[in-house]
């Protein structure tokens, strides 16, 4: 775990450094060379995506979103091995984040720390397809708040859904106010929030709705993680874990933020977007698998977000650090308690 440590501390240090926007380019390359050419012994889905890969390429019928299963066809069948499905997909993640950053952070590679403590590790790094989805869902909602063009949201959206489907919760986005986040959407969130915990204790499974949904691909993944949540190995979600409290606080901060400053449109949607992940996970908290996925994928958002929490301060450099403090709690959650990666090899 040597490596991962050594990466945090040196964009940490490098995050006070001058001249951001090269090494900012620097980090990224290194960290899409990481993510693209790891071997199949670093994370935990790497042989089950194998096995998706050469399953989706060799069966029109397979089970799985449309993207994929294209780019599993042209990896098998056209270019002669299932690792460029990893290089493909590291390459449109990886990419399409060095320019959201780029365009839309105050402070670069504090963005990039933010990116590398969570959304990396769990995304690029284990699940690649929903790497991809959030990707285009960061930028496309970043573009509906610069231009307003629904249509063009609305594609990106479907996109990323060819990516993966949960993606498709994203048009709530267009129910938002982008203009500012009131008084009136903050007492709606903490009540609808007080609701969702009184309903989870209470037993209620909003999920049970999925059931009438007439879409095969949708029946399907419900069933898969009904069966996930039965199985032997199903442990409750702790809606109050570390990392629950983690999401809540920062979405306290920016409702902080967002009071005290006159924002722009996307900073006034990422706030909403980021405020839905400690939200969803609860309400979808009777299967902890999609309840997890949703919720890191509302997320994403943190990338832009927590890089604009230190504006709120004076001494923004003393504000840095706390963020940095933010991204090591994750970062160690990650790696040294869930584990969610091995020791680094390449292949």
């Amino acid at each position: 775990m040597f490596l991962y440590l050594s990466i945090f501390i040196c964009i940490s240090i490098l995050s006070f450094f001058p001249y951001q926007k090269y090494l900012l380019k620097a980090i990224m390359i290194f960290l899409l060379l990481m993510c693209a050419f790891r071997s199949e012994f670093v994370d935990r889905d790497y042989t089950n995506y194998i096995t998706l890969i050469f399953e989706s390429a060799n069966n029109l019928f397979y089970p799985i979103e449309i993207s994929f299963k294209v780019i599993s066809f042209i990896a098998v069948n056209m270019l002669g091995g299932y690792y460029f499905v990893f290089i493909i997909f590291a390459l449109i993640s990886i990419y399409l984040k060095y320019n959201i950053i780029k365009k839309s952070s105050p402070f670069l590679l504090l963005s990039v720390l933010v990116y590398y403590s969570n959304t990396f590790l769990l995304q690029d790094m284990t699940q690649i397809r929903a790497g991809v989805a959030g990707a285009i869902v960061l930028y496309s909602v970043l573009q509906y708040a610069k231009n307003k063009n629904i249509m063009s949201f609305v594609m990106l959206i479907f996109l990323a859904s060819t990516f993966h489907i949960t993606t498709l919760l994203f048009f709530i986005v267009l129910a938002f106010d982008t203009n500012v986040v009131s008084r009136r959407y903050i007492f709606i969130y903490f009540l609808t929030l007080f609701g969702a915990c009184c309903c989870y204790y209470a037993g209620v499974n909003f999920l049970t709705l999925l059931r009438y949904i007439p879409v095969s691909y949708v029946q399907y993944k419900f069933s898969d993680y009904i069966s996930q949540s039965q199985g032997a190995d199903f442990v409750p979600v702790n809606i109050f874990s570390v990392t629950q409290l983690l999401h809540l606080l920062i979405v306290i901060l920016s409702f902080i933020f967002s009071r005290k400053k006159i924002l722009s449109r996307d900073k006034v949607l990422v706030i909403k977007i980021y405020s839905l992940s400690p939200l969803a996970f609860i309400i979808l908290s009777s299967m902890p698998v999609f309840a997890l996925r949703v919720s890191e994928l509302f997320a994403i958002s943190e990338i832009i977000l927590l890089p604009f929490l230190p504006l709120l301060f004076r001494q923004k450099q003393f504000a840095k650090l706390a963020i940095i403090g933010i991204c090591f709690i994750m970062f160690y959650i990650n790696i040294y308690h869930l584990e969610i990666l091995n020791e680094y090899s390449a292949l």
